[in-house]
């Protein structure tokens, strides 16, 4: 019986470890996860399309699954940016909710058992390239170049409507939230919720195992226990299911909320 430890979120690399290129155990998972991805969404496209070359139009059930995954992102987006904007930005969010979905259900398929997503290197990178893109959208819807940097700036920090008085104060706030407080937020939210899942699930499995086969003297009292704990280990399974695409769902959902609020207009109705 061994319970989960944090040392399981910061594992000793066995490839090239002592460089900048170590790769360990949570690096393998996202590597078999955005591997399956590529090969299926490739497989799909593929059969998808010489389907319709011989004329066969009816949708097969993987291809059907897609479809309805695109077209949930895709209207959450164009109705957040309008279709022009979110046009422009769908390719960004369509990734972003289907890497992080698939790398959070690692959490619970067997031989990988972490989610590729507790460990806080991809929930970063991710935060950095939606903060990049809403810099790069602030900037441009606002005019573009140095001036459009620093009307958005304005905008941001020095908004219409408040007391004179509360400028400092207010723009060094703002300031530090697009800097660090929202990337930081929307990195830990994701690692931290993946990482309590881990850790519930492997308590349950580890009282489990200790409760049904564990001391020979107490086994047999403590199995009533151990049924209680398997039982709310295939619970914690299905909830995992549900927080892996809940979590890709608020990044993704909150990705788009970051650009809408960095345009210098409202979305076009279209």
């Amino acid at each position: 019986m061994q319970f989960p430890t944090i040392a399981e979120f910061l594992p000793k690399a066995f490839l090239f470890d002592g460089t900048p290129f170590a790769f360990n155990r949570i690096q393998l998972v996202r590597f078999v996860m955005i591997a399956f991805v590529t090969v299926f969404f490739c497989t799909v496209a593929s059969k998808s399309l010489k389907r319709a070359k011989a004329g066969n139009v009816v949708p097969t059930k993987p291809q059907l699954v897609v479809e309805m995954l695109f077209d949930f992102v895709r209207n959450f987006t164009f109705d957040s940016l309008g279709e022009k904007t979110g046009k422009k930005w769908l390719p960004l969010v369509t990734t972003i909710f289907c890497s992080v979905f698939f790398l959070n259900l690692s959490g619970i398929v067997p031989g990988l058992n972490i989610a590729g997503t507790s460990g806080m290197g991809i929930p970063f990178l991710f935060a950095v390239w939606v903060f990049t893109s809403y810099w790069r959208e602030g900037i441009s819807s606002h005019g573009g170049g140095i001036k459009g940097f620093f009307i958005f700036m304005k905008d941001e920090l020095f908004p219409s409507g408040l007391p004179i008085f509360v400028y400092p104060v207010y723009a060094v706030v703002e300031f530090l939230q697009v800097i660090l407080i929202r990337p930081a937020s929307l990195a830990i939210r994701l690692f931290s919720n993946m990482m309590a899942g881990h850790m519930l699930l492997g308590i349950c499995f580890a009282a489990t195992q200790g409760f049904l086969i564990g001391a020979p003297g107490i086994s047999r009292l403590m199995m009533p226990a151990g049924v209680i704990t398997l039982a709310g280990s295939f619970i914690f399974i299905l909830f995992e299911l549900l927080v892996a695409a809940l979590q890709a769902y608020i990044y993704s959902f909150l990705t788009v909320s970051y650009l809408e609020t960095s345009m210098a207009h409202e979305p076009e109705n279209d």
